[in-house]
């Protein structure tokens, strides 16, 4: 689901609340957080637009820009290039 710098929540696989709070206690997705794949396929971007109820799967890393000093879309194109 994330691929061309863009992450497609369209198919997305719904989890139980309970599994959400599992996974969602040490990092929560935000606005502007650019996610980078570390498995197959390894090393696409996206930028998340939409992050209310959305979590990482496990083959996901996650990057915050400190927006006082990097535009988060410059991480973004960064990553793409």
């Amino acid at each position: 689901n994330v691929r061309n710098g863009r992450v497609d929540l369209s198919e997305c696989r719904y989890v139980e609340r309970a599994t959400f709070e599992i996974w969602t206690r040490r990092a929560t997705l935000q606005i502007g957080d650019v996610v980078l794949t570390r498995e197959a396929p390894i090393g696409e971007v996206g930028f998340v637009t939409e992050a209310e109820g959305v979590f990482l799967g496990q083959r996901l890393m996650q990057y915050r820009a400190n927006t006082q000093v990097l535009d988060p879309r410059f991480l973004l194109y960064s990553f793409l290039s």
